[in-house]
């Protein structure tokens, strides 16, 4: 959801919305095609003044997202399974790609040939 991103990306700063429980700050729930929830980099200004985060169910968004912001407000240790689900947070997604250096040497209209090096992370 490119909008929800987006709208993420305009705040500043939250401080407990009337909408969620009492618990949390930002609540993302049940996003289907959510792949990215913030830009540190063009808005680099974010803060959650009280409560936590939840995120759950959004199939698209990789940990690695939902552990950036949360290290990124400084709520490293204050979260845990119950809010942040590693079960069905990026399920439907390939988030850890490995990195196969290769060589691609011939290319023809008909076929490819390359050479893939085995990795030292493998």
């Amino acid at each position: 959801m490119r909008d929800a991103a987006h709208t993420y990306n305009s705040m500043n700063v939250t401080n407990h919305p009337c909408y969620t429980p009492s618990r949390y700050a930002l609540f993302v729930l049940d996003n289907q095609n959510l792949q990215d929830i913030w830009d540190f980099k063009t808005h680099p200004n974010l803060t959650i003044l009280r409560g936590t985060v939840f995120f759950h169910q959004n199939h698209k968004l990789c940990l690695h997202k939902i552990n950036e912001l949360v290290r990124h407000v400084g709520l490293e240790g204050k979260v845990d399974d119950v809010d942040i689900s590693k079960l069905n947070n990026g399920d439907q997604v390939a988030c850890k790609l490995p990195h196969f250096p290769s060589h691609f040497y011939m290319v023809l209209s008909h076929h490819t040939s390359c050479t893939i090096y085995k990795s030292e992370h493998l």
